[in-house]
């Protein structure tokens, strides 16, 4: 089955947003591609990440535009998740988000 995440939006200044994909207990995602689209500013950041409540390992991060190709398994217990963390620290609204798609199974 496909799993694909997008999670866009208009991010207002100085605000952190955040859209989580839970993985089903017994299951096990493979994440074949990751991306973001930014607006190429240093106070502007997208990150994918896996269990931001336990592991916290960063999968993606930029401060732009990146596709990101990847093999990388997650397996599921019900409760952890891949987050989506779109952070604007700029002084005006900005359009931006990241994506990231695979397979369950």
């Amino acid at each position: 089955m496909k799993v694909e995440k997008r999670f866009y939006q208009s991010v207002p200044a100085s605000t952190e947003v955040f859209s989580d994909y839970v993985v089903p207990d017994g299951e096990r995602i493979r994440l074949d591609e990751m991306g973001g689209n930014g607006a190429l500013l240093d106070d502007v950041m997208i990150r994918i990440v896996r269990d931001p409540s336990g592991d916290n390992e960063v999968l993606v991060s930029t401060h732009g535009d990146t596709v990101q190709s990847s093999s990388m398994d997650i397996f599921g217990d019900g409760v952890k998740v891949v987050r989506i963390i779109l952070t604007n620290n700029s002084n005006v609204s900005q359009s931006i988000g990241a994506y990231f798609t695979g397979s369950q199974g």
